[in-house]
C-alpha cells in the first residue's frame, strides 16, 4: 500500500466542515489524517494507521 502524503482535494474539501470542532490547526490536521487513514488502510488499528503516514519518529526524552 502507497503511503499517504497529504490529504486529497476531494477530501480536504468535506473534511473542512469539521474544523470548527478544533481549537488548534494541529488538531484538526490529526484529526484529517486519521480519517484518511481510515479510509485507505485494510486495517483498522493505530499501528496500521501510523505506517501508512509518513510521520517523524516519536522519541522518548
Amino acid at each position: 500500500m502507497w503511503p499517504v502524503v497529504g490529504i486529497p482535494p476531494m477530501w480536504a474539501e468535506l473534511l473542512d466542515r469539521f474544523r470548527d470542532c478544533f481549537r488548534r490547526s494541529d488538531q484538526f490536521q490529526h484529526f484529517a489524517e486519521y480519517v484518511i487513514g481510515l479510509i485507505v488502510s485494510s486495517r483498522f488499528s493505530v499501528q496500521a494507521l501510523n505506517d501508512l503516514l509518513p510521520l517523524p519518529a516519536f522519541e522518548w526524552v
